[in-house]
């Protein structure tokens, strides 16, 4: 089956909703019994009404944040999204199946897909309203993790950490004093590099510090869930342009999306009044 014969449906379905039937029209038979609207509607209920309930649930929280912060998306970009989306489903359709049938076969319609490419597009929206490039680092670091859980081992990754922080801020190379604490062939590779980092993640002292030093100067050691780190400062988020910036931005939006709606989630007061099914 070709791909214009596939997506031929496409241009109707997605802007045509299906008519609900009235309640004894008759959808199947089986061997002459009827199975009516009204068998069907009931078991929807029963069956799949929390789960379409939370996505219309999630569609509106995400609604409402985009209206706060003036962001929308038309329904033409909402539909070229869904078509985009459908349009990678050709190669697992069957032969002898059209784009419905088999989207309805796995759960899927092309409204489920149009409030999803919305609210997909309305979340990257937010998440690109909301990013602020000063808010983020670029930082190499180096790292002490002690032996145990000793507090011998301990103070002697401290000792470690200090030599290490006094060296370079008597002028030590970055590179000689890395390779003298570890032998991690990634690492050294690396050359401790770990990249754009938001400065919530670190420890707070750590965030004051980065804040005030100047890019190539250190941070003291701080104690973090990976040992002791001393932080070096390769690039300040408010302080780059064009391909860094870009960069960045795209760096946060890979995963800005999930934790976007994560917040929107926790923050909305959401009440469900759902039939008790056990009742």
């Amino acid at each position: 089956m070709s791909l214009l014969t596939l997506l031929l449906p496409l241009a109707v379905t997605m802007t045509q909703a299906p008519t609900k039937p009235a309640p004894d029209k008759v959808l199947a038979s089986v061997n002459g019994v009827s199975i009516r609207a009204s068998q069907i509607e009931d078991a929807l209920w029963d069956w799949r009404a929390f789960e379409v309930g939370q996505e219309f649930i999630v569609a509106e929280v995400i609604k409402q944040a985009a209206q706060k912060l003036s962001v929308f998306v038309t329904d033409a970009e909402a539909t070229k999204a869904a078509e985009d989306q459908m349009k990678l489903l050709v190669g697992r359709v069957p032969e002898g199946q059209t784009i419905s049938t088999f989207m309805q076969s796995q759960g899927y319609s092309k409204s489920r897909f149009l409030i999803q490419a919305k609210s997909q597009l309305l979340l990257d929206k937010i998440a690109e309203a909301t990013f602020d490039a000063k808010s983020w680092v670029q930082v190499s670091t180096i790292a002490f993790r002690p032996k145990s859980e000793l507090t011998s081992d301990l103070a002697a990754s401290i000792k470690d950490a200090d030599t290490a922080f006094n060296k370079l801020k008597a002028g030590g190379k970055w590179t000689d004093v890395l390779k003298s604490t570890t032998d991690d062939p990634k690492m050294i590779e690396a050359n401790g590099n770990v990249g754009w980092v938001p400065l919530e993640m670190f420890p707070a002292k750590a965030q004051e510090e980065l804040q005030k030093i100047k890019v190539n100067e250190y941070t003291h050691p701080v104690q973090t869930q990976y040992g002791l780190q001393i932080f070096r400062l390769d690039a300040k988020g408010g302080e780059i342009k064009g391909d860094q910036l870009r960069e960045l931005k795209n760096r946060y939006l890979a995963g800005a999306r999930t934790n976007t709606l994560r917040k929107l989630m926790t923050e909305a007061k959401i009440e469900r009044f759902f039939p008790d099914a056990d009742k």
